[in-house]
């Protein structure tokens, strides 16, 4: 596609993303409903959908025709005050779990003066898929929805209502091709790294191409310190950290559109030979994991937890450096590890305008009343904590002693690990091919760690690794628990 078609769809996509109306005027303002209104009906309006299965964005480019046909509507005894509007709707799943508005045209078929044939231009439609769906140029199936609104100068109103949507319908969608790169790895920096672009922090990668598996990971611990500063980010790609320094050069590396976004979800924006891209700032604490598609050009801050913090007496009563135990969102349980002193409390917040937990009127059991006393750790030290907020229930019980089980010891008493602080813990491993081995604290498996080396998990499955003899550390002193072996 030639440069000067890509200004121009770009043009015309910027005008026509505020929508049509099948009324004479082009464009009306985002529907607003009047509450004051009566809710019209769906009597008066038909609408037959005619979604193509595909839509070639492509071909449309070059074609005389770039609208796209999506159906037909009739009205009987519609208001003479008002026009028909419709705003169509394209989601990447049938939940339409992410999506984006585009405009729908309706044009009055000839001698009829009641039925209108429904269709999109080709620029509101690819600008609708690179907000929903990415900047691939792969053929993806997407779904098409649209409101129906009946509008006059004043106001507007949803007919059948919010959740009555019209041509529903799914198509193969192929988009224009963007001319995306993907290299074979990239980078965060920012906070994480004081800005270090030769020290960028490196994503992961399964085996497979790079072009068959575009998604790059990263687990990332934001404290709420540093959620409170600001935790910001771009991502860069590896030929940009293997030069060492910033470049002034297309794609050499990405962020947000505007500078500050809070957004944790949205579009990876490159920057171009002339222009920067701005750099995003995470803004709410906890344990993520940011995955970026570099096909797609898109990224994501997936929270993977939900948290209690502990404000006490082991930090100053400060929410800023508290510690957090980990739990299942949704679920209200949480578990782990903590080092206590004196007294404390559990917050579901970095502060204390949230839920504030402390001693309830029997031993065991959590208040959330604001005048609860505080609670009192049993013993001075590392120890480990159930918390069920549904049932306000909680206990506590101490880490004597922490070590390494599995396969390599026929699954016997635990092989010790060692610390001078409590929090982090070394030792030796030496396993054989396929062999599985967990940590386990206090030799009994009421308290045991498993999974991911790098986001151990209570209760978490075996851990297996490559024969060796390994350096083994373990750290305990921040979610997500890490095991490093060396």
């Amino acid at each position: 596609m030639k440069k000067s078609n890509i200004i121009l769809w770009a043009a015309v996509a910027a005008m026509s993303m505020a929508g049509m109306s099948c009324s004479d005027e082009s464009g009306f303002a985002e529907p607003t409903t009047n509450p004051q209104l009566p809710l019209m009906g769906t009597d008066g309006l038909t609408v037959t959908a005619s979604v193509p299965e595909s839509i070639d964005l492509t071909a449309l480019s070059t074609s005389e025709n770039t609208t796209v046909q999506l159906g037909t509507a009739t009205t009987v005894n519609f208001p003479e005050a008002y026009t028909l509007d419709f705003v169509g709707e394209m989601g990447r799943d049938a939940e339409f779990t992410k999506s984006a508005q585009f405009a729908i045209t309706c044009t009055k078929v000839e001698g009829s003066a009641n039925s209108y044939v429904l269709s999109a231009s080709a620029a509101d439609l690819e600008a609708a898929y690179v907000e929903a769906i990415g900047k691939s140029a792969k053929t993806k199936t997407v779904y098409l929805r649209a409101l129906a609104y009946a509008n006059n100068e004043d106001s507007q109103v949803i007919i059948g209502g919010p959740e009555n949507y019209y041509l529903n319908a799914s198509s193969n969608v192929t988009p224009l091709d963007l001319g995306i790169v993907i290299e074979e790895g990239y980078g965060l920096l920012g906070t994480i790294n004081g800005w270090s672009v030769a020290n960028a922090v490196p994503f992961e990668h399964s085996d497979a191409d790079v072009y068959d598996d575009p998604i790059f990971t990263l687990i990332v611990t934001i404290t709420a310190q540093q959620a409170s500063d600001g935790y910001w980010w771009k991502v860069v790609p590896q030929s940009t950290i293997d030069n060492g320094n910033w470049m002034d050069a297309a794609n050499a590396s990405f962020g947000v559109k505007v500078n500050g976004s809070a957004d944790l979800e949205g579009n990876l924006v490159p920057r171009t030979d002339t222009e920067d891209c701005g750099a995003g700032c995470i803004t709410e604490p906890g344990v993520y994991k940011l995955v970026i598609d570099m096909e797609n050009q898109s990224y994501e801050w997936q929270q993977q937890f939900d948290y209690l913090y502990l404000p006490g007496d082991a930090n100053g009563w400060n929410h800023m450096t508290a510690q957090w135990i980990a739990g299942t969102p949704g679920s209200g349980v949480f578990r782990g590890f903590a080092m206590l002193k004196g007294s404390y409390k559990f917050t579901d917040v970095a502060g204390w305008s949230g839920t504030n937990y402390g001693q309830g009127a029997e031993a065991g059991t959590l208040s959330t009343d604001g005048s609860a006393g505080n609670l009192t750790a049993p013993t001075e030290g590392l120890v480990f904590i159930k918390v069920e907020t549904e049932s306000l229930t909680y206990s506590v019980t101490p880490v004597t002693s922490v070590g390494l089980i599995g396969d390599f010891n026929g699954w016997g008493a635990q092989e010790a690990l060692s610390s001078s602080d409590g929090k982090v813990w070394t030792g030796t491993l030496t396993v054989s091919d396929g062999q599985g081995w967990k940590v386990r604290c206090n030799d009994d498996w009421g308290i045991n760690l498993g999974g991911d080396l790098n986001n151990l998990t209570p209760d978490g499955d075996n851990i297996t690794v490559p024969a060796g003899t390994y350096t083994v550390t373990l750290d305990l002193s921040n979610v997500p628990y890490t095991l490093t072996l060396n």
